[in-house]
């Protein structure tokens, strides 16, 4: 099967939403739909976009990483749980002025005292690998920094042993255990896992992605408010490198120019062409839109039925 890529030359400013490739060198966008709420920037804060983005990393060829996020609505909690949660909101928001103040300090201030010392370790350590906060430590002017809690994970898909890991994602129990959040033993927190959770860990497993860290934060949904706990785990697998043997190339200069298009292959052309639009139909539509504004304008009773 012969394989494809698509170059685009489209003369408008970037999208907002394209903000993470501004910042992360050497990565590419293969996916994107909306279901997290991700507490990192002010100005991304709720209903944040999930992009699935594959990433060339040094000396390993290219990663693709997957995020699933868990929400966990505090009022349906078991009560052995939601009695753990202000203790943990105490930790996050210590840990986010440690966080803003690492930002200001352009990436220099050290890691505090524990147990925020193994939030700050395991932060740095996501920072270098994924590179998602690289332009944080050269903008001294952040403001509401609200970092996740992050954790070192394990998975166990069996019978493995445990080894201690701050996020143990146990699939024969079908639960997380969430630990080192408060520096005490024997402080965990246990959540359960649904099916669908289940199949979608087992579906990363399948396609080779491991289990390389996890994020915990407590916050607020926009949707209806509702305080949530939320765990995001993040899976990383290795993709081979594709070749593309042709390229359909698109050139949006002017609509109404239409779009040129043409299929290359080893630098020769092998099909083009140029789509024009129906102008005859837009400029009707046109002239029946500025006719519904002036009914509209005058209150003519023919606004309402159309």
């Amino acid at each position: 099967m012969t394989s494809v890529g698509i170059g685009v030359l489209i003369p408008f400013a970037p999208s907002r939403h394209l903000l993470p490739a501004l910042l992360v060198p050497n990565i590419r966008l293969v996916y994107s739909f909306v279901d997290v709420t991700f507490p990192c920037f002010e100005s991304i804060r709720e209903s944040f976009r999930i992009n699935i983005w594959e990433a060339e990393g040094r000396n390993m060829g290219k990663n693709v990483y997957r995020a699933l996020v868990l929400k966990y609505n505090l009022l349906r909690l078991p009560p052995e749980v939601a009695e753990k949660i202000p203790a943990l909101l105490r930790v996050q928001e210590e840990f986010r002025k440690w966080a803003a103040e690492w930002a200001k300090s352009g990436g220099s201030l050290p890691p505090p005292e524990r147990p925020l010392k193994y939030f700050a370790e395991k932060f740095l350590h996501a920072r270098k690998m994924l590179n998602w906060l690289r332009e944080i430590e050269k903008n001294v002017k952040v403001k509401k920094l609200r970092s996740p809690l992050v954790f070192d994970t394990q998975l166990r898909l069996n019978s493995e042993r445990d080894i201690g890991m701050g996020v143990f994602v146990d699939l024969p129990k079908r639960e997380v255990r969430i630990r080192k959040w408060s520096g005490k033993k024997g402080n965990t927190i246990i959540l359960l896992l649904g099916d669908k959770t289940v199949e979608w860990i087992l579906d990363r497993v399948r396609e080779g992605g491991r289990l390389v860290l996890a994020m915990v934060w407590v916050g607020k949904s926009k949707r209806n408010h509702a305080i949530k706990l939320y765990v995001a785990l993040v899976f990383r697998r290795e993709a081979a490198p594709i070749e593309a043997k042709r390229l359909l190339v698109i050139d949006v200069n002017a609509f109404h120019h239409g779009i040129s298009w043409a299929v290359v292959e080893g630098g020769r052309i092998l099909k083009k062409d140029v789509s024009r639009p129906d102008i005859s139909k837009i400029l009707h539509l046109q002239k029946v839109a500025a006719r519904l504004d002036r009914l509209c304008a005058e209150n003519d009773e023919r606004c309402g039925e159309a």
